[in-house]
């Protein structure tokens, strides 16, 4: 027998086992499921066929072996006894085997509510190594490099803190281009950068300047205009972003300055450096001002041989 109960808001349906013939017992719930009750549909009781009268079967109000007395008189004979309880035995198990297809067909639509409930989304998107690449490639509007640790994150200084000032001003404020500014304070070229219109400055980094040697850095600083010469050639017409960067562009020294792109990084060959060992390589890129953007590189550039 198919039985629905409900707990706790949840029905529990199942099938009844009615025990062993004669028992008296009713058995308990059999393969139970629970659903939400707004899943589950009506599940009935399996309807009593009815049977035609026969032979030692009893009709309301006569019990069979007792023709003609009616009502509770008579007795039963041991065979037409037999015969009804092998006839309710199978009525038993005939309600146990319609009960349960619809047992099972109640439980596989709840099953299937659930899986779907719990299959997770499909995933759409790019392929890893599209994403790999796209991550690979710096983003035009935010600084990129391994050098911009050198920053600092709060203050007049900040990326944040020099978006505002002009370049001149900028770079005054960011400690890790102190030495730079030292250097444009000595040509007198502060200002006349912070009046300029859209430009580019690949400004190097403290550890450039310092990498020079002491005197040679000296008799430069001395040398007022071979150091504006020196300082405008790292200074570019036209505020260029990372995709604009690479190519031979002109400098405010009237010159030409030509930057390489690898995978790894925007460079300056070696030739085009004091030291002329190795290529200068932009290790923070991407730094905003009010009018310029700046390049920090860890070599000084050096013009082209007159």
């Amino acid at each position: 027998m198919t039985a629905t109960r409900t707990e706790a808001g949840i029905a529990v349906r199942g099938v009844v086992d009615a025990g062993p013939s004669g028992s008296g017992s009713s058995g308990g719930m059999g393969v139970l499921d629970t659903c939400a009750a707004s899943q589950i549909t009506r599940v009935t009781r399996p309807r009593r066929v009815a049977r035609p009268a026969g032979p030692g079967v009893r009709t309301r109000g006569t019990l069979p072996g007792a023709a003609g007395v009616t009502g509770l008189a008579g007795k039963r004979n041991s065979t037409d006894v037999t015969q009804i309880r092998g006839r309710r035995r199978a009525a038993r198990r005939s309600a146990a085997a319609v009960a349960g297809p619809v047992l099972a067909v109640v439980l596989t639509a709840c099953g299937g509510a659930g899986a779907a409930e719990s299959s997770p989304p499909s995933a759409v998107g790019t392929p890893a190594s599209d994403s790999a690449e796209a991550a690979a490639q710096p983003v035009s509007d935010q600084p990129f490099g391994t050098g911009c640790g050198d920053i600092p994150a709060v203050g007049e200084g900040s990326f944040a803190g020099m978006a505002d000032d002009p370049v001149g001003s900028a770079m005054g404020h960011n400690p890790a281009l102190r030495n730079l500014s030292s250097a444009l304070r000595a040509a007198h070229l502060g200002e006349p950068l912070d009046s300029q219109q859209d430009i580019t400055v690949l400004a190097p980094a403290n550890a450039a300047f310092g990498a020079l040697p002491r005197d040679a850095l000296a008799a430069l600083m001395a040398d007022t205009p071979r150091l504006t010469a020196l300082l405008t050639h790292h200074v570019l017409q036209g505020r260029l972003t990372p995709d604009r960067l690479p190519g031979t562009h002109t400098t405010l020294n009237n010159d030409q300055l030509t930057i390489d792109v690898s995978p790894e990084a925007f460079t300056v060959a070696a030739g085009g450096t004091v030291l002329g060992k190795a290529p200068a390589r932009v290790i923070c890129g991407n730094l905003q001002t009010a009018n310029a953007t700046i390049y920090i590189v860890d070599q000084v550039l050096t013009p082209p041989a007159a």
